[in-house]
């Protein structure tokens, strides 16, 4: 193995290592008459039992592990009717192989279906998926 002194001159090419600094910006939407509870997994039960969240939601979003919820009866106690479900798929978890993706996306599809969730199906969606009753 060469090192970089040993290269002639015309197979020597220059590098640009500066790193690009770019600056996004990002802007919110505001929505009237809304609001955002986050809730602690480790609460479902009291959650799904208490009249305080009867038909409350009108989304739910659950991240990748915490799709087992799907079953669980606060999506079928505390969502309003016709009201959606967004369910976080492991498709960014890098140390999973197709086929590990693939099984895990049917588990949670299958999940969805057993609590008479129906897949809204959108194509421009990475890594989510999105179900209603």
């Amino acid at each position: 193995m060469k090192n970089l002194a040993e290269l002639s001159p015309e197979s020597q090419e220059d590098v640009d290592t500066k790193l690009v600094k770019k600056r996004e910006t990002y802007s919110s939407t505001g929505f009237e008459n809304s609001s955002v509870v986050f809730l602690s997994p480790s609460n479902f039960e009291e959650i799904a039992d208490s009249s305080e969240f009867k038909a409350k939601f009108d989304v739910i979003s659950l991240s990748v592990s915490h799709c087992q919820k799907l079953s669980h009866s606060i999506v079928r106690n505390c969502l309003k009717p016709e009201s959606h479900i967004f369910a976080e798929t492991p498709q960014f978890i890098t140390d999973l192989n197709k086929d590990q993706l693939a099984s895990t996306v049917k588990v949670i599809k299958q999940l969805a279906k057993d609590s008479q969730l129906s897949e809204i199906e959108d194509a421009s969606l990475n890594g989510l998926l999105v179900f209603t009753n």
